[in-house]
Parts: structure tokens; sequence; C-alpha cells
């Protein structure tokens, strides 16, 4: 009784803060405002599931309507709120903040309100569904049809939904991205195939498309297993190998992704269906569960070879380089710039493969040299060394798939070094 209690308080503290900053900034501006929250059943309103959600949301209103006059957000135990003041008519506004309510089943835990300048809430001209059975929202909840318990397992399957759909849309989004960098030295871009005669920006884009519904399955299986999921993710990553081989022809055009990205996809999901965590040491946990695969690959003959450790390792040691990689991005590198690093610093098996040893240090002292240089004279450099890798048919394939992940990692608020 006392902890309903205290629920109860924070709730009806929050809701006083929130009233004083609504009157606030409608005084202020005498504008129309959006009022965000989520509805969220049961005591815990802040659980990283319901975080992601929020941050996310936010960042479709600001896509959806651009930047506010002003934003604040209000945050306590008993939820988060955020305020966006638009010059907008208050009917416009509330348009947008149906269709985003709509767009996906999760939306119904959206609570989008928009007040006129006159502080008065806009009714959105339909009544809500009922989470539970589809019905009008408000007979369910007069006469509390559905118990608290199955509010909260449906609450938990929709959040659980839209965090798979948005990351592995993020994993592919990342790969996308990668290869169309351009120009980038011996790898596929927008200007050529590199020193690829199998492959091209078609192939890739059509490459990277093919494989989200495996990341779906890396967020899925990292929320609802966690470390435990390792056996089920590498059986899936070995379809998912299969469904690229099937989309290429027989190519191999982003094995190392797949091995990579569905670590981070998983450890993700492990951070988000917990209580948070670190996603690069979740990741690698993960990694140690896996079971050694058959040395017949490229990658196995390198590490035998040069001693190299490839994906494998990197995954390991808990993602070094791609740590180092998302570090720049936050920082404000350019893509240019940390490929360039993770070129000078990373023993990438392809290199290895293709070039030995000789490839490998003519890949990293270049980047290593052109990283010194100033801006215009960096973008001539890397024609030029986009040119010598295809005429010594090197290719950085292992950095690229670095690149890649620290530009995943990017896109998510959470994950903060």
């Amino acid at each position: 009784m006392i902890i309903a209690d205290a629920v109860l308080e924070q709730v009806l503290e929050f809701r006083e803060e929130r009233s004083v900053i609504q009157r606030e900034l409608i005084g202020q501006w005498q504008a129309p405002l959006i009022s965000f929250t989520m509805n969220i059943a049961g005591p815990r309103k802040r659980i990283p599931l319901t975080e992601f959600a929020f941050d996310e949301t936010i960042k479709d209103i600001r896509q959806l309507l651009g930047e506010p006059k002003e934003y604040r957000e209000l945050r306590s135990a008993a939820g988060r709120e955020a305020f966006f003041v638009y010059p907008r008519t208050a009917a416009e506004l509330k348009e947008n903040a149906v269709h985003l309510e709509e767009q996906t089943p999760a939306g119904r835990l959206l609570d989008i309100d928009v007040l006129t300048p006159l502080g008065e809430k806009l009714s959105r001209g339909n009544e809500r569904k009922c989470l539970i059975c589809g019905g009008p929202a408000f007979p369910c909840a007069r006469s509390r049809k559905h118990t608290v318990e199955e509010i909260e397992r449906k609450t938990r399957q929709l959040l659980c939904d839209f965090v798979v759909d948005r990351i592995s849309g993020y994993a592919v989004q990342a790969m996308l991205d990668e290869v169309r960098l351009t120009p980038k030295p011996g790898l596929v871009d927008m200007a050529n195939n590199g020193a690829h005669r199998d492959m091209d920006l078609e192939l890739m884009e059509k490459s990277a498309n093919s494989l989200r519904a495996y990341f779906q399955t890396a967020v899925r299986l990292g929320i609802e297993k966690g470390d435990a999921c390792a056996q089920e993710l590498q059986s899936a990553g070995i379809e998912a190998e299969k469904t690229m081989f099937l989309t290429t022809g027989g190519v191999n055009t982003h094995k190392g992704a797949v091995f990579l990205l569905g670590l981070l996809c998983a450890g993700t999901g492990r951070l988000l269906g917990e209580a948070g965590g670190d996603v690069f040491a979740d990741a690698a946990r993960i990694a140690a569960g896996l079971r050694s695969g058959p040395d017949i690959t490229h990658g196995a003959a390198v590490k035998k070879r040069f001693k190299a450790g490839g994906a494998r390792a990197e995954a390991l040691a808990g993602f070094p380089h791609v740590v180092m990689a998302y570090r720049l991005l936050h920082r404000g590198a350019s893509q240019y710039e940390v490929l360039l690093s993770l070129l000078r610093d990373v023993e990438d098996s392809n290199l290895l493969w293709r070039g030995g040893k000789d490839g490998l240090a003519y890949v990293q002292n270049t980047a290593k040299r052109i990283l010194t240089m100033e801006k215009e004279q960096r973008e001539r450099e890397l024609l030029k060394f986009d040119e010598e890798c295809i005429r010594r048919n090197l290719s950085p394939g292992g950095s690229a798939d670095l690149l890649a992940c620290a530009l995943f990692l990017n896109y998510l608020p959470f994950t903060r070094l």
C-alpha cells in the first residue's frame, strides 16, 4: 500500500509539473503546443525499452515537423514528457500527431496531445482502440475489462516489436551508408567497383536489404534470451549467409557484417531487454558462446598464416576498433577520417588474403599519411589511393565492416562512450 501511494504521488506531481510547463510555454509563445508522453501500464514507467521508444519518437517528431521554436523535457520516475512549440496551426499539428500514433502498432503507446494557444486540448477525432481486444478503449478502461498483467505483457510486446523493427532498420541503413561512401580505396562505392570484378553497388545494396530479417531475429533473440542466445544467433547467421549468397548469386558481399552486426544487434537487444549495460560487453559475451566453425574460410587461412584474428577476435576482445571508430564519429569526425583511421590500425584479413603483409603495410602507411593532410589534399589523395588499391587488387573489406558497425551504433540514442 505504501508503494502504491508513493507511485500515485509521483504521478500526481508529474501531472502538476506538466501543467505548469504547458501554461508557461503557451503563455510565452501564444502558439500551439505538442505535449508528448507514453501510455505505460504498471509502476515501472522508465525501463530501457520505453526510453528507446521515447527517444526515437522525439526523432520522428523532429523529422516530420522540423526543429521547434522551443523544446523542453520533463523527467521523473513517473515518466517523461516532451514539449514542442511550432509556428503551425493546432489542426495541422494534430493531424501529424495522429499520423505518428497510428503508423505502427506500437503507436498505441504514444500519447501526443496538441494544445491550442488558449490551452484547449484538441480531440483526435476518432476513439483510440483498446490495447488488448482492439475495441473502443474507453469502455474497456472504465470497466477494467483487462487485467494490469495482460496490459503490461501487451505493452512489452509492442515495445519489443518497435525496437526490433527500428534497430534492424538501422543495421541495414548502416551497411547502405558504408557502401555509398565515395571514394573508398579498393572498395565498392558509387564511383566504381573497387578491386572487385564480381560485385557492384546495386548488388551490395540488394545484399544489405536481404539481411533485414536476420537482424530482426538477432535483436529479438537479444531481448528475449540475453547472453544465452549465442547458439540460436549462430544458426540464424548461417541461414542469413545462405540468403545473402542466394541474393548475390554466390558472391560473398557481407559475411563479415553478418557476423559483427548480428552480434551488435543481439547485444543491443540484450541491453534494452534487461536493465541496461554496455552493448560492446554484451555482444562480446554472446560471441564467447559461439561454436568454432570449420577452418576452411579465407579468414581461417589468414589467421593460420599471419596470426591475424579477424572478425571473431575483434568481437571477443570487446570490439576495440569499433569502439575507436564510434568515438571518432561521436566527436564529429567525418566518415572518411574514421575509415582512414581503421585502415591505419586494423590488421585487415581481407588485405592479408589479397596482398599479404606488403599489401597490408601499403594500405596502413598510406592511410596514416593521408590522415595528416588538409581536407582538399586528402580528397585528391583518396582518389589516387583508390586507383592504386584497384591496381594492386587490394580491398579492405574488414575495415568497411567495422565502419558499418560504428555507423550503426551512431544511430542509437543510448550508445555513449
